[in-house]
């Protein structure tokens, strides 16, 4: 996913759904690559709950197809 920088449109916004998905919780990421920025390209859980996909359902990222062709 893509999600918004902190100081872009709606960046505030992700930032707090993220807060209310991750805050003092156990998180687990499973990744295999980086980008080209050396940032972790991966998939983010909380017990179960699959954190990019419910970041795309609550409309504060978009699921970014360069780096994941997951139809999903």
């Amino acid at each position: 996913i893509d999600a918004p920088e902190f100081k872009q449109s709606f960046g505030k916004d992700a930032t707090k759904v993220l807060e209310k998905l991750v805050a003092n919780k156990k998180v687990t990421v499973k990744w295999t690559a980086k980008d080209n920025y050396d940032r972790i390209l991966g998939k983010v859980y909380v017990d179960e709950t699959f954190v990019n996909l419910e970041m795309l359902k609550k409309g504060a990222a978009w699921h970014f197809k360069r780096y994941n062709k997951d139809e999903t």
